[in-house]
């Protein structure tokens, strides 16, 4: 009887493999679940993407099953500008779909290699392929020293401080991972240059700048340090 039974096993057996291959070759090699569509949403990088991507990894009429992610993300992964990525396939409507969204520049430097650096809000050093449309406005920095802990000083200063301040800085200097000195204008004043410190209570020391700026005896200062803002200085 159990050799009975082994033998109508048998075909069950050879039709389940026969529906697996049929199965891997429809996914794997055959044209009935084929990219149909490409979408790739990247910002002012859209061309970059594509042209990096297209067709090296991915093109139209190729197998869904075949396409490797693991290795589109690996590419995308190289690119520091990129922030976050989302890889997606459609089987049912044979489309691919990759969104990708740009780290946001709050400053910029002149790297070591001589071209324009960005740093967002994270102390995220990286390069954009094409300069951002927002370039004009975003502040340049300079540092003493090329250091991660300097660059975490700027991108934590930055966005703290006053528009009207960054729209008119000649400079903006990170001396120490502690100490950041700039050098601007404000309304009254053609060249002022304040001491921050720390990026720690930018708000009191913002209040406390424009508290000394609109005494009458500080008509004519130069310099303001704020650096302790319980006990500012002012030349």
């Amino acid at each position: 009887m159990k050799s009975s039974r082994s033998i109508w096993r048998v075909p069950g057996m050879v039709l389940g493999l026969a529906l697996v291959a049929l199965a891997s070759y429809a996914l794997g090699w055959s044209h009935l679940l084929e990219v149909k569509k490409i979408e790739i949403s990247a910002g002012q990088e859209q061309q970059l993407i594509t042209s990096l991507l297209v067709p090296a990894d991915l093109s139209v009429g190729q197998p869904m099953a075949r396409i490797d992610t693991a290795k589109i993300d690996r590419t995308l992964a190289g690119l520091l500008w990129i922030k976050h990525k989302s890889i997606s396939r459609n089987w049912l409507h044979g489309t691919v779909s990759i969104e990708l969204q740009a780290r946001t520049p709050v400053a910029t430097f002149i790297g070591t290699d001589g071209s324009s650096h960005y740093l967002d809000s994270e102390g995220v050093d990286f390069v954009l392929p094409v300069a951002p449309e927002s370039a004009a406005s975003i502040p340049t920095i300079t540092f003493a020293s090329d250091g991660s802990e300097y660059r975490r000083l700027a991108a934590e200063l930055v966005p703290q401080l006053p528009t009207d301040l960054v729209s008119a800085m000649q400079s903006l200097r990170i001396v120490s991972p502690t100490d950041a000195i700039m050098v601007t204008a404000t309304t009254g004043f053609k060249k002022l240059t304040i001491h921050w410190g720390d990026a720690s209570a930018i708000s009191l020391k913002v209040n406390e700048l424009r508290h000394l700026l609109a005494l009458p005896e500080n008509s004519k200062i130069t310099y303001v340090d704020l650096s302790t803002p319980a006990s500012p200085l002012v030349k």
